[in-house]
């Protein structure tokens, strides 16, 4: 018999799964975004196959196939190269693309130009004279001037050896999105003289707009545009826009709770009497009363543009991304859409380091050299307006990160730190102690946030043992204090926040350690060893990820099989320290606690790890997995569990635990996880996966920002429980309800009859 429950409860969780994880292919492209650059800064272009293609080499060696047609993207790859020092060249015999090193001609990639993939070549055989350097025009032979009347920009190329005039043009001024020729710079240009055909690339600095241009017998035969303003972004906010409150009551906003029963009355009398306002201006007013309009609004919804947009603001899908690339320029991205709203350039003295929001709507930018802007984001849908300009107490930043949206930890170059709040007498969520990382040193240092003063430090042996990475745990998240109750005992979550998790590899015994620390006193609370004997692979990504009482951490080995592991650690009080007689806070200092740990293979490289957040944290949590070729899953948390058995070890009231499945030593990818489906992201070294709640329980943000790529999707954890579907028949509802109730109406005295007769009837 438990047998039977435990195949219904199997059976249930997998319909559940799939029900509430599925992207569907008319989801695809609707409930996501994605924004794609080719890098930043063009260094090489060249055409290929009859100027169907263009193949462009930004020189943060980002290599791009691109459609000569339309300018969409056909491929993309990093390619790990000398920066400074490439060059390309191009053998026709092998129709390959080759790079190297200028200053000593070591090869340093091979691509194949059809398939795009890297080969192999012999270094002793390569001959740099037998192959085809990629031509860099002459661009003193080619302007672009504005034309006396400043109606038109004149193109002008000339011959590189006769300096005559070959191609003279004239392009409506409308055509680029500056007024300012010195905001053109060419990027290629070919000539063909027997077809007089003329393709020229050009970029928009001051936008970051690329422009193809293709001219046959002096006639514009095709252009096109593409925005690469998201290619190298280094900072970024994200913004709630304010909400129209003028029709709720003074209650809404004031933090006092009344404490008596008037208090507590004249609340719900104010909310009653506010309600029936909005039915009375909606009623008499903006419908005016009329019955076939109140009919319709039943039977139909308004899909109007301002409907939508009111309630994409009500359920808080309407966010704002700034961000800032490595030249300074400001992108205003809507979050629901993809739209950039704005573009905004500056012309920052130096590199940005880090931005921030305040609840002012004022938006802090903070430059390498110093100096602190603040800009008026009041209205989101224009550039912003610069307020002030600030300079910090030391000339050179070394480092900006955002301590949540309203603060900047600033790192100078001397070593000292500061914290930059946007709110007056705000300090951070976790206001003891800041953590950083000396690499060279191989030390994790604790800072006090008010005195800036060296708290504690955690090091390792240097010369056997090194840290490979570490995490915290976060203050904004979500969490629940309610008991596991398995086997007629209960677990009690170790929810102490202070939190911080340092994985370490000792190469002598090739054994990998996860300490946890008090982030407060520096003590070494927990020290887990993982898989002895197993050689952990060091060039492959190593993560951590804190939850509300778990840590989820993955890396390669490379022995005893070569493999992908990801694993967790769940951490309880100890039975010892809860009993009847006990009053115990969670959120306390609890010396040791108890951990079960779980590991399990993956199919795929792990590049890094996050979290969903939703805005109560009802919704079940799930890791948020970026893996090395691009794409993003997610995993369950309740797959991810430290308590899972092998099946045969299971006793029947383990298998009667809610969400307890048997224990398998491989997770798979489920298609129907994958959140990025058919999107071609890439996976690079710097990158940031978050989530970003928003105001419907049921739905998270899922984001990726790197050098290249900008990609966003709604998701719902447990499913959309608190939004109906789009395809929510309304019209049958109210027909099924009306029915019923005409029904119940003709039905109610006939059972009552029917009911007085069996009373009273006498044989």
């Amino acid at each position: 018999m438990v047998k039977q429950i435990w195949v219904v409860v199997q059976i249930t969780l997998l319909f559940f799964v799939s029900l509430t994880q599925a992207i569907f292919s008319d989801e695809a492209y609707v409930k996501d975004w994605h924004l794609q650059s080719i890098g930043n800064e063009i260094k090489h272009v060249l055409t290929y196959k009859n100027n169907t293609e263009l193949i462009v080499l930004s020189k943060d060696n980002i290599l791009s196939y691109l459609d000569t047609e339309n300018g969409d993207i056909l491929y993309r790859q990093e390619i790990a190269t000398n920066t400074e020092a490439n060059e390309l060249v191009y053998s026709t015999l092998d129709n390959d693309l080759i790079i190297y090193n200028q200053f000593n001609s070591d090869i340093e990639n091979v691509i194949d130009l059809e398939s795009g993939l890297k080969k192999h070549i012999d270094q002793a055989s390569f001959d740099i004279n037998a192959v085809t350097p990629i031509e860099t025009p002459d661009l003193n032979k080619v302007s672009i001037e504005l034309s006396e009347n400043s109606k038109k920009f004149i193109i002008q190329v000339k011959d590189q050896v006769n300096n005559l005039v070959i191609f003279n043009n004239k392009l409506d001024i409308s055509y680029f999105d500056t007024n300012s020729p010195s905001d053109l710079r060419i990027n290629f240009v070919k000539t063909d003289l027997e077809s007089n055909a003329f393709i020229f690339v050009i970029t928009d600095i001051s936008t970051e707009v690329i422009y193809f241009l293709q001219f046959i017998d002096n006639i514009l035969e095709n252009s096109w545009k593409r925005d690469n303003s998201v290619a190298d972004i280094v900072a970024f906010t994200i913004i709630d826009p304010k909400v129209n409150v003028e029709n709720l009551p003074n209650d809404f906003f004031t933090n006092t709770k009344p404490t008596n029963f008037q208090g507590l009355l004249s609340n719900y009398l104010n909310r009653v009497s506010t309600s029936l306002n909005q039915v009375k201006n909606y009623v008499f007013i903006e419908r005016k009363l009329k019955i076939t309009t109140f009919i319709l609004d039943l039977f139909t919804e308004d899909k109007s543009a301002e409907t939508v947009e009111s309630r994409n603001l009500q359920f808080g899908f309407t966010k704002y991304l700034i961000a800032a690339n490595g030249n300074g320029l400001l992108n205003c991205i809507n979050m629901n859409s993809g739209e950039i709203i704005w573009k905004f350039n500056p012309f920052f003295e130096s590199k940005v380091n880090g931005l921030a929001s305040d609840l002012e709507n004022l938006l802090i930018v903070v430059t390498e050299n110093g100096v602190l802007y603040k800009f008026d984001i009041t209205n989101l849908t224009t550039q912003p307006k610069l307020v002030s300009k600030d300079i910090l107490k030391e000339s050179s930043i070394s480092k900006a990160v955002n301590l949540g949206a309203e603060n900047i930890l600033i790192e100078y170059g001397n070593g000292n730190q500061e914290i930059i709040s946007t709110i007056p007498e705000y300090k951070p969520v976790d206001e003891d102690v800041i953590i950083k990382f000396d690499s060279e040193a191989n030390k994790i240092i604790g800072y006090s946030v008010e005195t800036s003063t060296k708290l504690w430090t955690y090091t390792t042996d240097s010369n056997t043992e090194k840290i490979i990475s570490f995490t915290n745990k976060h203050f904004d998240e979500q969490t629940s204090n309610v008991a596991i109750t398995y086997s007629k005992k209960s677990l009690f979550k170790f929810l102490y926040q202070h939190l911080l998790a340092v994985a370490s590899y000792n190469s002598e015994n090739d054994l990998m350690t996860i300490d946890i620390l008090d982030t407060k006193t520096g003590l070494l609370i927990k020290s887990i060893e993982l898989e002895k004997d197993e050689v952990v692979d060091l060039q492959s990504p190593i993560n951590l990820l804190f939850g509300e009482h778990w840590l989820v951490f993955s890396y390669k080995s490379l022995k005893p099989v070569p493999e992908q592991k990801i694993g967790i650690i769940e951490l309880y009080e100890k039975r010892s320290d809860v009993g009847k007689d006990k009053v115990v806070d969670s959120y306390s200092y609890i010396p040791e606690p108890e951990f079960s740990l779980n590991t399990y293979i993956f199919p795929e490289i792990i590049s890094s790890l996050s979290l969903t957040k939703t805005k109560y944290g009802v919704s079940s949590k799930n890791i948020i997995v970026k893996l090395a070729n691009g794409q993003i899953t997610t995993i369950p948390k309740f797959i991810l569990n430290s308590r899972r058995k092998v099946e045969k070890e299971m006793t029947a009231e383990d298998k009667l635990e809610p969400f307890m499945q048997p224990y398998y030593q491989v997770i798979p990818i489920n298609d129907q996880f994958v959140v990025s489906h058919e999107r071609d992201l890439l996976s690079l070294e710097k990158e940031d996966v978050f989530s970003v709640a928003t105001n419907m329980e049921s739905t998270t943000y899922i984001c990726d920002l790197n050098r290249v790529d900008l990609f966003c999707s709604k998701f719902a954890p447990s499913g959309e429980f608190d939004i109906l579907q789009s395809n929510f028949q309304r019209n049958q509802i109210i027909f099924t309800v009306t029915v019923l109730a005409v029904a119940m109406y003709f039905v109610e005295p006939m059972v009552k009859l029917r009911q007085l007769k069996l009373k009273y009837y006498i044989d």
